[in-house]
């Protein structure tokens, strides 16, 4: 770690890896760099920061406490800062990200102008992932089990693209039979009592039979022999005391996450995933902390319950929970 200052900021460069074998030496040097400041700013330069851990975390969040202010940290790449997204810091620091950098080198020249050369940049890698996630979205699998399953060493590449032209297939059959449906209402006019046009059980079914085939884990597993043990208004009532959690979680944003109210809050959390569905480990919880805040519809829904901000906090909460188990 390497301490500058430029004009009345004192920068602090974070390097290579801060987790919990030196995020205490960190801490020490950062409280006593603080102490030592005379009314200067301070802002943490990340571009040589290749990993966080949430011991690192909880740095930052001493950081805060001391200083009454957002820690300013810049140059931020993109795999730091997925990690302060998801944990719910980019509430609680002021985060400024690293400009993407790549490499021209041996890229096709396309055009040039006033501005400078235009490149082909090779993005097959990308498009390749997202080609496989778009296949599992079309599925309904949620962002985290896509995760879990694409990086997965058993993961079949094959076995997913023809899954995938199966289903293109279904849908295009059922767009066809829509489409001669509407053209038999255009050429004779009136109504048409046949409906079979909107029949997708066979796509649904089809859809089904994939997920399935890819949902073989022992938390699905359980989580499915829960819930068919419970009656619809009983999985209701699970769902609704399941959102309560949130709306308690949003009353305690006041606090700090690692508050030993909202810690003890936390641990309802985990034993009522346990109770009701699954398992749910630390491992696990950390994982839905960062699913929590990662945007989409979990988060809209949690701080629909909670009120703005509550996903971000519940995740930063997780962190701290699990932190303290490690």
């Amino acid at each position: 770690m390497t301490m500058l200052n430029d004009k009345d900021t004192d920068v602090i460069r974070l390097e290579g890896r801060i987790d919990s074998n030196n995020a205490p030496a960190v801490e020490a040097m950062i409280l006593a760099r603080i102490k030592d400041m005379e009314g200067d700013s301070i802002r943490f330069d990340a571009s040589d920061l290749e990993y966080i851990s949430s011991a690192g975390l909880r740095v930052l969040m001493k950081v805060s406490k001391l200083t009454g202010k957002k820690p300013v940290i810049c140059e931020v790449s993109p795999e730091i800062y997925d990690i302060f997204e998801v944990t719910g810091f980019t509430e609680l620091c002021d985060i400024s990200k690293r400009r993407r950098r790549v490499s021209v080198e041996g890229c096709k020249v396309i055009g040039k102008g006033f501005y400078g050369t235009v490149y082909r940049l090779d993005e097959d890698t990308a498009l390749e992932t997202l080609q496989q996630i778009l296949l599992f979205r079309e599925l309904e699998f949620p962002l985290r089990q896509i995760q879990d399953i694409i990086t997965s060493p058993d993961y079949d590449k094959s076995k997913a693209l023809a899954q995938q032209i199966t289903l293109l297939t279904l849908q295009k059959e059922r767009l066809e039979r829509l489409i001669r449906f509407a053209q038999g209402i255009q050429a004779k006019g009136g109504t048409n009592m046949d409906f079979t046009a909107f029949d997708r059980s066979k796509l649904d079914e089809y859809a089904k039979r994939a997920k399935e085939a890819w949902g073989n884990t022992k938390e699905y597993q359980e989580t499915v022999e829960k819930q068919a043990a419970r009656t619809e208004a009983e999985n209701d009532q699970v769902i609704r005391g399941f959102m309560r959690l949130f709306t308690e979680f949003g009353g305690m944003r006041d606090m700090q996450p690692d508050a030993e109210p909202v810690q003890q809050h936390v641990k309802r959390l985990q034993d009522y995933i346990t109770t009701h569905w699954y398992t749910c480990t630390d491992q696990i919880l950390q994982g839905l902390g960062q699913m929590y805040a990662a945007g989409g519809e979990f988060t809209e829904n949690i701080d629909r319950a909670g009120g703005e901000g509550t996903a971000a906090f519940t995740a930063a909460a997780i962190t701290a929970y699990c932190a303290k188990a490690q």
